[in-house]
């Protein structure tokens, strides 16, 4: 965050201030000499504890000393005057939350009183202030009634300035500024992300969620919604805040992000230990994800460590001591996001790959496969008052599912399922999407078995108990690693392929009975794509499938729509352009391929949401990950525009 003025850069870095106004009060005959203030917050973005202190450096002793925090007096002590020497107190401030608060101290003698000029900071990267909502702290994300909403603002330390606001989900909330009064117009039920800024430069991002018309909080959205991959660098998040409006806004319903490590046990850098206050990981993603209007997701993969194999999982999940401290890890998740956002939905798309090993190489059902249960037990996250899950993988999938439904409040939840968990699935090295091309079985003799497979990993999954105890969905991906990367073009499907992947993501849906959460497509489009790139007034770069995080895939094309020239891509119009499913919305015109958007056909398979992200670091980039620039020039996120602009597709 931008802090441009001298007080609030002053505050930040711990330097005295004087002489600026508010609580600063002269010294009268026999009180106290002028105390100084150092308000010592290095690290105000990632932790909420700091300490201030007080000097008098010469001059009348004080006996008794109070410090006060907007006003209100927080602290207090007595003193043992000295004639003129130096006097001061350090004091801890722990627990602080997020805001921007100013701090003055009061020493008093017998003769009276002298206050220190005031000194601001800020916790958790806050800054511009709305002293109705702002109580205590900063809030994240502010709740309204449908219609019009206004409260003051102000910058800490300042007066006279100006500001400006602008909405990421203008069919959700507008906003407007009159002089310092922000008006918020709830439209519908939802979320959006504000910006506001003022005219020194200071921003603030604010979240809007709108009620239902009965005055109920909104839940998930009621349309195909989508999501991103993002992490809290300040590239990715750039990338949110900076949005524009029209085909230049930058939102999205859903941002995912790895809870992974490995459970906290000697020898693993969880991603509770990635950060100088532990598990900020998880806090800052959240109020992030708040301010912006989006929905966190966590992928929660801690059954591996650093590495991955059926032969590391099934030791993991066979040690006491492991599972102990990965329960645990379950715990400590769920109460940071009910402390986070109480009342607001938090995703967690549980374990990739873990069951699809099980099905695919241990020959066992989930219930045949021993996994130290019990130590959900033995580390106190259940008692006997509990279920008493089995020794089973099976077990193990229902506890998990029983610990989040027992100790959340805000949880929607699903296991991931893999494609690839059926051994015997009938497929090539193509894979199983590619059966039905005329090389391998053709289209009327390849689709059962695409049903076929999709029915044998959902009883799997099934079986091991992923829709018990509530599960919200059920989540399946594509991997996400740019098929322009693989060096062949087994992954980079076509239009019939994209159909049998419906095909077998409804056949998942009707087994299980639960609505189906597509995770982690690949981003990377294909070259040549029609139009003009907003951001740029110029063509859409090409993707060279040559260089790291700059490769084509076909993911958001099939789902998005668009119209490309294939002569600048890595496959020929005529691949792009097979139709035997008889897709009328795939066609080819005069070199050009068009592929209209399939958000309708999602929703008739039971998809209710689309989460695209690179899964492998070398994949096609769309937000800036790691602070680096994101590779797509911006593709992915003008047709996200496009979708919300054109109407997002209901779900009933």
């Amino acid at each position: 965050m931008k802090h441009t003025s001298r007080h609030l850069l002053a505050a930040m870095t711990g330097l005295t201030l004087m002489g600026m106004g508010g609580a600063v009060q002269a010294a009268t005959a026999g009180a106290p000499a002028t105390p100084t203030i150092q308000i010592q917050n290095y690290n105000s973005t990632t932790t909420n504890n700091f300490t201030i202190a007080w000097n008098i450096w010469y001059g009348t002793n004080a006996t008794s000393w109070t410090l006060y925090q907007n006003g209100a007096a927080v602290q207090n002590g007595t003193l043992t005057a000295n004639g003129t020497s130096a006097q001061s107190v350090t004091m801890n401030l722990n627990n602080i939350p997020l805001g921007v608060y100013t701090y003055y101290v009061q020493v008093c003698n017998a003769a009276g009183c002298t206050n220190s000029a005031p000194g601001t900071t800020t916790v958790g990267n806050a800054s511009l202030i709305m002293s109705q909502w702002d109580n205590p702290g900063q809030v994240l994300q502010q709740t309204v009634a449908q219609g019009n909403t206004s409260v003051a603002l102000s910058t800490a330390g300042q007066a006279g300035l100006t500001y400006t606001v602008a909405s990421n989900n203008p069919s959700v909330a507008t906003a407007s500024i009159s002089g310092t009064t922000l008006t918020v117009t709830g439209k519908a039920p939802g979320r959006a992300g504000l910006r506001i800024t003022d005219s020194k430069g200071n921003n603030r991002w604010l979240g809007i969620r709108v009620k239902n018309a009965d005055g109920t909080l909104p839940g998930l959205p009621n349309y195909v919604s989508i999501g991103t991959v993002g992490d809290d660098t300040a590239g990715a998040l750039s990338t949110l805040q900076t949005f524009g409006s029209s085909t230049k806004n930058t939102r999205a319903d859903y941002r995912y992000i790895y809870l992974n490590g490995g459970a906290s046990v000697a020898g693993n850098t969880s991603w509770c230990t990635w950060t100088t206050v532990p598990c900020f990981r998880e806090i800052s993603y959240i109020r992030e994800s708040r301010k912006l209007g989006m929905i966190p997701v966590f992928v929660f993969y801690n059954i591996p460590a650093m590495s991955e194999n059926y032969a590391v999982d099934l030791a993991n999940i066979q040690s006491t001591t492991y599972m102990q401290a990965y329960f645990k890890d379950w715990l400590n998740v769920l109460n940071i996001a009910n402390a986070e956002s109480p009342d607001d939905p938090v995703g967690y798309v549980i374990e990739p790959d873990f069951l699809g090993y099980m099905m695919q190489q241990s020959g066992k059902q989930p219930n045949q496969i021993a996994a130290q249960v019990s130590a959900a037990y033995s580390s106190g996250v259940l008692g006997t008052s509990d279920p008493q899950f089995p020794n089973t993988v099976e077990g193990l999938v229902k506890a998990v599912n029983y610990i989040i439904s027992k100790y959340s409040k805000n949880a929607w939840y699903g296991w991931q399922i893999n494609l690839w968990a059926d051994a015997n699935s009938g497929a090539s090295s193509q894979g199983l999407m590619h059966i039905t091309d005329a090389n391998e079985k053709g289209w009327s003799a390849g689709r059962p078995f695409v049903a076929a497979s999709a029915q044998r990993v959902a009883s799997y999954y099934n079986a091991a108990g992923i829709t018990s105890y509530g599960a919200s969905f059920i989540s399946f991906d594509k991997y996400g690693y740019d098929a322009g990367a693989s060096g062949n073009g087994k992954w980079m499907f076509n239009g019939d392929h994209w159909n049998n992947y419906l095909y077998y993501v409804s056949t998942l849906n009707s087994v299980l009975q639960k609505p189906v959460v597509l995770w982690q497509l690949p981003v990377g489009h294909v070259n040549g794509s029609a139009g003009t790139n907003p951001y740029t007034n110029a063509a859409w770069a090409t993707l060279s499938n040559a260089s790291s995080r700059n490769y084509e895939d076909t993911s958001p094309v099939y789902f998005f729509g668009d119209t490309f020239s294939a002569a600048k891509s890595a496959f020929i119009a005529s691949y792009y352009g097979s139709n035997v499913a008889g897709d009328a919305k795939i066609s080819t015109s005069g070199g050009n391929v068009v592929w209209g958007s399939h958000m309708l056909e999602a929703k008739n398979a039971g998809i209710r949401a689309i989460m695209f992200g690179a899964g492998i670091g070398d994949s096609t980039d769309n937000i800036g990950l790691n602070n680096q620039a994101l590779t797509d020039d911006h593709w992915w996120f003008v047709k996200a525009a496009q979708y919300y602009l054109n109407g997002a597709q209901p779900l009933n």
